[in-house]
């Protein structure tokens, strides 16, 4: 069995600096610890999200929309998502 280390943040951080690990790392949910090392809570990617509720929706947005053809096989799909100008989540259908 693969163990990995918790990744931890400490409560003092910036939330800058917790986004920053949750996009290097590639992970979304950091534990949050004190100045004991002890656990205090987490941050989430939705705890993120909700933090940025007010923030106007043209400073925030994906402009480079990434679409595929209805005819396109899964796997073409696929290596376009994972191999190709940068890995995504999401790709919508022309």
């Amino acid at each position: 069995m693969l163990l990995h280390k918790a990744i931890t943040i400490e409560r003092t951080a910036t939330v800058a600096a917790a986004v920053e690990m949750l996009v290097q790392r590639r992970i979304g949910v950091p534990l949050v610890t004190g100045a004991d090392h002890r656990i205090v809570g987490i941050i989430s990617e939705r705890d993120l999200v909700r933090m940025l509720a007010r923030a106007p929706v043209a400073q925030t947005m994906t402009r480079k929309v990434v679409t595929c053809d209805r005819n396109e096989t899964i796997a073409a799909i696929m290596e376009r998502i994972t191999m190709g100008s940068g890995t995504f989540r999401y790709i919508r259908t022309a």
